[in-house]
């Protein structure tokens, strides 16, 4: 058995490779995308200004053409990575164009036609900066409705030469394509006041402005667009009265009409591209008619380079399982399903059967823990490769007393050895029992005695592993993908049971693609800057309550009772709405333990509420007002298990874990700024000491 262990520094890569000629929209307008330099400043989905962190050359590649539904389009390599949403997906994710292509791009309606599958987020109002503007933009926008005919630059001596000839071109400025959001809006609405039934700002409507020129079309197409609209590329018209040619702009606002699909992909040929690393915290940035555009795993990468070997990926929520389906996609992973009447609606069922089949799977974690010996000597016999993505539960306490079990050793059911363990001596075929002789058909529990060290005049307390050994020993090979592993759970599991495992690295190759290696790992540049992108609340009023030792522990919350928790819960109302003034319901972000969350909950960030232990979720990496209430120790129970078999945990190292795993559901896993109030003196001093810990010396990240 080989045990491969990856320590993973919260690696972040981003992939974005586009021909040189390609258009970015920065601060000084389009340019090429051979022209961006690191330091320069382009726009984000978001609409605002972004710093570009790195330029990375990629040479000649392969590019292709990828149109949209609303006419536009961008060109890109293969490797490129978009985010989109597919069918009916409230979730965006992301992928590369290599994977979008492996599939098809539409289905068919039952009522005829069809929907496309991908759509890629529309950017926000663009907010550029203020300009002078040679006149109003009202008056603009009525000049500019004037008979194409009439020469509309008579009398303008104020304008520049540049901007005469756009007017004589009949298009719009760049001077008010580029200034702020109100100028643009009033331009607007007076060039469209006419197609639309109200005037004012643009919100869930949609309607058709139509010209004789096609270059004001194409400007206000522009316009519509930079304004966080959707407008389509004109469509030419002929009057069947007059012959005249008229182009139509549908043009939309508002969810319900700002959705913009792929349609199709044509390759081009080789073109030198390269990738840019955009300091914002969706990497999104803007290019051609403002289309949005964009981190694989070493993981992905070795499975994809190794597409003969049998693969289980267990991960702990299902649409990171749904992930590893779209990124692997020449490798079909199958997640079971637990509504198939073939398999008497039985995700258990269904697993064997595709492990039976040798077909690769993708699931999560608690179904993963349930895997019977028949399951595990199918495994052994396929020879399968397991991914354990993110830290597994290791141990876990029974609802069992030891005399319940001991009915069951009477019985002949059970045999006990040594007073420590209990193991199955005979098959059971009653419902009663079913959930206990289940568990330990590929388990045995686990006994504490009560007059164990550190246990007297407790009452007895059985264990039972959730990976088993016999489980980790049927795969060929294991990765187990984490963070910080020597304050987990598994790490002393290992140890305990001498599994063999070696520590591994992942190194960088270009800006979007990770591979394992041996030795150090790569880290991410802005590791070396942590301090000043993790602003650590330093108010001596707020912390004051997390000063003691102990303080918002678990048996803090229990002691404490209503007057220590009401304190707490008015220093985070006070700091959301006075000291983080800026934030808002959608970028707060708060965790604590299970128990105390409904009395702390309160106006404004309850909903963004995760638990103080979560781990591999992408839903909130759009949050940078952090506040995490707890103060962790590990379970007096588990330590006293482990230490009794010569295990020592570390609280530290266990707290410190946990809380980074936390943190990094938030912006910062996408290097964007965070603030985060940490109560407790312990766990803000163990984040203080972590971040401290980072120096890369000479050589930075490209040191690696």
């Amino acid at each position: 058995m080989i045990v491969l262990i990856y320590v993973c520094d919260a690696v972040m890569g981003t992939g974005k490779a586009q021909p040189l000629s390609e258009p970015v929209l920065t601060s000084c307008g389009y340019v090429s995308m051979g022209s961006i330099k690191p330091g320069m400043m382009v726009y984000g989905e978001d609409g605002e200004l972004h710093k570009v962190l790195k330029v990375f050359p990629q040479g000649l590649k392969y590019t292709y053409r990828v149109k949209f539904s609303d006419g536009g389009y961008t060109n890109c390599c293969n490797e490129h990575l978009w985010t989109y949403k597919e069918y009916d997906d409230t979730e965006w994710a992301t992928t590369s164009l290599g994977c979008i292509m492996n599939n098809r791009l539409f289905r068919l309606r039952l009522l005829g036609g069809i929907q496309w599958r991908y759509q890629i987020p529309v950017c926000k109002a663009v907010q550029y900066s203020y300009q002078p503007l040679p006149v109003p933009p009202e008056k603009l926008g009525i000049l500019l409705n004037y008979d194409p005919e009439l020469d509309i630059t008579n009398g303008l001596s104020n304008f520049d030469e540049d901007t005469l000839y756009d007017l004589r071109k009949r298009r719009i400025p760049k001077c008010y394509l580029r200034t702020q959001i109100s100028d643009r809006i009033i331009l607007l609405d007076t060039l469209v006041s006419a197609y639309r039934n109200k005037t004012g700002a643009f919100a869930d409507e949609q309607f058709t402005f139509t010209t004789k020129s096609i270059a004001l079309a194409e400007s206000v197409k522009d316009l519509v667009d930079g304004l966080g609209g959707l407008a389509h590329v004109p469509v030419e018209r002929k009057s069947k009265k007059t012959s005249e040619v008229f182009y139509d702009v549908v043009i939309g606002f508002g969810n319900e009409y700002t959705k913009r699909y792929i349609t199709s992909v044509v390759k081009n040929g080789l073109e030198e591209c390269q990738c840019i690393l955009v300091d914002n915290n969706t990497h999104l940035y803007i290019t051609k008619d403002h289309i949005v555009t964009h981190n694989t795993s070493a993981a992905i990468t070795y499975m994809n380079q190794h597409p003969s070997e049998k693969y289980i990926y267990v991960t702990p929520y299902l649409n990171e399982a749904k992930r590893i389906k779209e990124k692997c996609p020449n490798l079909h992973f199958i997640e079971p399903n637990a509504k198939i009447p073939d398999f008497d609606f039985s995700k258990l069922t269904h697993s064997t059967s595709l492990i039976e089949q040798g077909r690769n799977i993708t699931t999560t974690h608690a179904a993963f823990r349930n895997y019977s010996p028949e399951m595990l000597s199918i495994i052994r016999k396929q020879g399968y490769t397991l991914f354990i993505d993110e830290n597994l539960s290791i141990l876990e306490e029974t609802p069992y007393k030891a005399t319940d079990l001991q009915l069951l050793v009477t019985g002949g059911y059970l045999k006990e050895e040594d007073g420590r363990f209990y193991k199955l001596d005979k098959a059971y075929d009653g419902e009663v029992l079913s959930k206990v002789f289940n568990l330990m058909e590929s388990r045995y529990l686990m006994r504490l005695a009560n007059n164990s060290e550190d246990n007297q005049g407790n009452d007895d307390i059985l264990f039972y592993w959730m990976l088993p050994p016999d489980l980790i020993g049927s795969f060929k090979n294991v990765f187990v993908l984490t963070y910080l592993f020597e304050g987990q759970g598994l790490y002393h599991f290992f140890n305990i049971y001498d599994i063999p495992y070696k520590n591994i690295g992942v190194r960088r190759f270009g800006s979007s693609t990770f591979a394992f290696c041996d030795g150090e790992s790569y880290r991410p540049e802005y590791l070396s800057r942590l301090s000043e992108m993790i602003d650590i609340v330093d108010n001596q009023k707020l912390n004051k309550i997390g000063d003691a030792p102990y303080a918002l522990s678990m048996s803090w919350f229990e002691r404490e009772g209503k007057k220590g928790v009401a304190q707490l819960k008015n220093n985070i109302n006070n700091l959301f709405r006075n000291v983080w003034k800026n934030s808002n319901k959608d970028n707060r972000l708060w965790g604590t333990f299970a128990s105390p969350k409904d009395k702390l909950k309160g106006k404004g960030y309850t909903k963004n509420y995760l638990v103080f232990n979560a781990r591999a979720t992408n839903q909130y990496k759009d949050t940078k007002y952090l506040v995490y209430a707890v103060n962790l120790f590990v379970n007096v129970k588990e330590k006293l298990f482990y230490k009794l078999r010569g295990a020592e945990m570390s609280d530290d190292v266990f707290a410190l874990s946990t809380m980074i795993q936390w943190i990094w559901r938030s912006g910062i896993r996408d290097g964007k700024k965070i603030h985060i109030y940490i109560p407790s003196r312990r766990m803000r001093q163990l984040l203080i000491d972590w971040i401290n810990s980072f120096d890369y010396g000479e050589g930075g990240e490209e040191n690696v």
